[in-house]
């Protein structure tokens, strides 16, 4: 699980400061963005100043300036976007805030820094971590945001005091433990995602008969089978894998991400609705343990009992002595994933 602290102290002058930011209230933007800053550097000490000597000061020792200082130059570690000729926009034509400057440059390293993962992973995970989280705090820095609903800019904004409270900057270190632990949260989701899907398309290179076998629950595994370039995903039939509650699970396939509610073969109609005894009876499977009555997933105990159960409603295992869903070998599609 991450650490759910950042490492973040506020420096008492601006030639102990790691990053300078502005003073309050604080914004999604500028704690985000030092939050990526806690995960590349590994601690950050922070100096709230609009004073143009003091930045000065600080960006002389090499400090990140952030969001304040009137200057982008990535090569002095300047990050604001408020000064009139800012011109570093999204695709969709949203300026970048300091959140995202910050990203754009370190956003691979922060998804290294945090779970280790490769270059080619920290890249991907990198680029949905910004579609996911950054890419809105951006938009809401330039008051874009979704009504009614609650984002991590808002989040953030509605932990600066209220107009009945004493302000000082507790309340700023409050919005920046929440920021990192948002971000962190979201790279290691990201970056889940990113190895999860290499390890499908692996097994899916391996692919021999008709069933996938994954040596555990992998999030977004029937997704990768059907968006995947790789040429052996279209004869996937079933999807064996192990549960989160230790036992095995086989699960049809749909015919697209269009159609998640169908399958391209069903589970057998007289497997369907059955649990343990009546269930190992119709299949001939002895640790057969569930068939839902909707055809697209059963169980079993075991591993083998799975793969039993999977060649089975494929056609390529004939344990009962009718199988009126049986296919030819030729049209099964097994993956096994090692």
């Amino acid at each position: 699980m991450t650490n759910l602290s950042m490492n973040l102290k506020l420096a008492n002058a601006a030639a102990q400061a790691t990053a300078v930011t502005h003073p309050a209230p604080h914004h999604g933007d500028e704690t985000m963005a030092l939050a990526i800053l806690a995960l590349i550097e590994g601690r950050v000490d922070v100096y709230r100043t609009r004073n143009p000597k003091e930045i000065e000061e600080a960006a002389a020792n090499g400090a990140y300036i952030v969001d304040v200082g009137g200057v982008y130059d990535p090569a002095s570690n300047h990050f604001d976007h408020h000064q009139r000729d800012f011109s570093e926009v999204r695709e969709d034509e949203t300026k970048y805030s300091s959140a995202g400057l910050l990203w754009k440059e370190y956003g691979a390293d922060a998804c290294i820094a945090l779970t280790g993962c490769n270059l080619q992973q920290a890249q991907a995970a990198a680029e949905k971590v910004d579609e996911m989280l950054i890419s809105g705090i951006d938009a809401a820095d330039y008051g874009v945001r979704a009504e009614g609903q609650m984002s991590v800019s808002l989040a953030i904004s509605v932990l600066n005091p209220n107009w009945d409270e004493s302000a000082d900057d507790a309340a700023f270190v409050e919005a920046c433990q929440l920021a990192y632990l948002v971000l962190t949260r979201t790279i290691k989701s990201c970056v889940a995602q990113v190895k999860g899907r290499d390890a499908v398309e692996e097994a899916i290179r391996a692919s021999e008969d008709g069933i996938m076998v994954l040596p555990q629950f992998i999030g977004g595994w029937i997704q990768t089978v059907l968006t995947t370039t790789e040429p052996k995903a279209s004869n996937i039939l079933y999807g064996v894998f192990r549960n989160l509650q230790g036992q095995w699970n086989c699960q049809a396939i749909p015919p697209s991400a269009e159609a998640p509610q169908e399958q391209r073969k069903p589970l057998p109609e007289a497997w369907r609705g059955l649990s343990d005894a009546a269930l190992a009876e119709a299949t001939g499977v002895e640790d057969a343990v569930f068939c839902h009555a909707g055809g697209f997933i059963c169980g079993a105990r075991s591993k083998k009992a799975a793969l039993e159960l999977a060649k089975a409603a494929v056609g390529t295992l004939r344990v009962r002595p009718c199988d009126e869903q049986a296919v030819d070998e030729e049209d099964a599609g097994i993956v096994i994933l090692h």
